[in-house]
């Protein structure tokens, strides 16, 4: 009789010492999670919060629970939150990896009442998961998005398979999240048109770029292939080869319909349309877009790029709109192509190869005076109700010289209000001359440095 009160002693005090878990045995909370974005801005300021939608069935027994991210391989944590009794849900943030799907692991912890602690203890449970995508695809899609909606947030594209994967999705939002190389893709497929619808939504490049972009063979070739009513902007594109056996080349874009084009460069890079013949009369190339239709380019430039076709231009191939009260504009735009040349008896100039109907240019091209192949404009200002010309026929005619900024004021460089400020380029037989950037590269940018203009 003693034996046995002395053993119900031992274990009444070793249950007070270690309690019962908060779970019961087998409890698993029923997690489930979904990622999602919070009102609050991120941890580069600029968007929304990142992380994931946890819901779950709480327990009778525990007070509040933990949750915890970390990941898989290296255990680091990433974000942490509080949930009280009687939540069914919470939002843990986390900067998890946008660029590719990882394994993470979920801690969930249930904790217990201070003052039941010598009778209860917390209980952790753990789940291993991958990072769902947001866009809707399923697992295993090549390139599928893990941040953003595409509407109210945008999609981030943090990876070449990510810009690759708009194509799936070309009505919709993006944010590019890193400078991005195709290098991987021997013939990039463009973003929209060919044998796709053209793209209609909103690309922001935050301030990033594209190198190694290369794309031949379809009748619209850049990065994207055709954009109608869309916006495409902060972004540059470097080093890109593109070659079309029968239509429009350009580094931003090939057709661009009823569209915008603000704060984008195109740098480097060799662009050819195929020659003229009797079932391809009008081919064009242009250092920035291909053909403008209807659409505004704004605060953009060219350089250092070779354009051959009917009609090129360093900036644009050839602007045109429609008749009536819409019509294509440019604004505060320059062109320094390395080499411009039209096939034939058509057209090339260092803005653009033609512009037909209404048209109102305000922008800079640069003659290369070491090459006397390019006609001698290089200056428009202002220039509006065009009617079926070229642009070699508009007088105004500017050579690069060292030192000439005033030649750019009307970019206001370095103004409160203006998206430029003042880098550089090298420039054959002038050495390095100041020449306007955009702001919005600074944090990263790529300059006009050795360019052969």
């Amino acid at each position: 009789m003693i034996k046995r009160f002395v053993c119900v002693a031992q274990a009444a005090a070793l249950l007070a010492l270690t309690g019962v878990p908060a779970l019961a045995q087998g409890e698993t909370l029923g997690l489930s999670l979904r990622s999602a974005t919070s009102a609050r801005a991120g941890s580069d300021g600029s968007l929304p919060q990142r992380g994931f939608e946890i819901t779950f069935t709480g327990s009778a027994r525990a007070k509040d629970y933990t949750f915890t991210l970390k990941e898989k391989d290296s255990g680091a944590a990433l974000g942490t939150v509080d949930a009280a009794k009687g939540d069914s849900g919470v939002f843990l943030p986390a900067d998890y990896d946008i660029a590719a799907p990882k394994s993470y692991l979920l801690e969930v912890t249930a904790n217990v009442d201070p003052q039941r602690a010598g009778f209860e203890r917390p209980h952790t449970v753990s789940r291993e998961f991958e990072a769902p995508f947001s866009c809707g695809c399923p697992s295993g899609t090549a390139g599928g998005f893990l941040y953003g909606d595409g509407e109210t947030v945008p999609f981030a594209v943090a990876s070449p398979q990510q810009l690759q994967h708009v194509n799936a999705h070309l009505n919709k939002k993006f944010v590019q999240m890193a400078d991005l190389d195709l290098g991987g893709y021997a013939n990039w497929t463009p973003l929209g048109g060919n044998d796709l619808d053209s793209f209609t939504g909103t690309y922001d490049g935050n301030g990033y770029t594209v190198i190694g972009l290369t794309c031949a063979g379809r009748d619209r070739v850049g990065l994207f292939g055709a954009i109608q009513g869309a916006t495409v902007q902060n972004l540059g594109v470097v080093g890109a080869n593109l070659s079309t056996p029968r239509g429009m080349a350009g580094a931003i874009a090939a057709e661009c319909r009823d569209s915008a084009l603000r704060r984008c460069f195109a740098l480097g890079g060799q662009f050819v349309a195929t020659v003229q013949t009797a079932e391809n009369p009008q081919s064009s190339a242009g250092g920035l877009v291909s053909q403008p239709m209807n659409s505004t380019v704004e605060d953009c430039y060219a350089a250092g790029i070779t354009l051959q076709a009917c009609y090129a231009g360093g900036l644009a191939g050839s602007f045109s709109s429609h008749a009536g009260p819409d019509y294509s504009t440019v604004r505060r735009c320059y062109a320094i192509p390395y080499s411009v040349k039209a096939y034939g008896t058509n057209y090339a100039g260092t803005i653009n190869g033609s512009m037909n109907y209404l048209c109102v240019i305000d922008g800079i091209g640069y003659q290369n005076i070491t090459d006397p192949s390019l006609p001698a404009l290089s200056y428009i200002r202002t220039v509006s109700g065009i009617t079926n010309s070229n642009s070699s026929a508009i007088s105004g005619i500017y050579e690069v010289t060292a030192g000439q900024q005033d030649t750019f004021s009307f970019l206001s460089p370095g103004g409160a209000a203006s998206a430029w400020e003042w880098g550089s380029a090298d420039i054959t037989g002038l050495g390095t001359v100041a020449v306007p950037v955009l702001k919005v590269f600074s944090g990263h940018p790529y300059t006009l440095s050795g360019v052969n203009a």
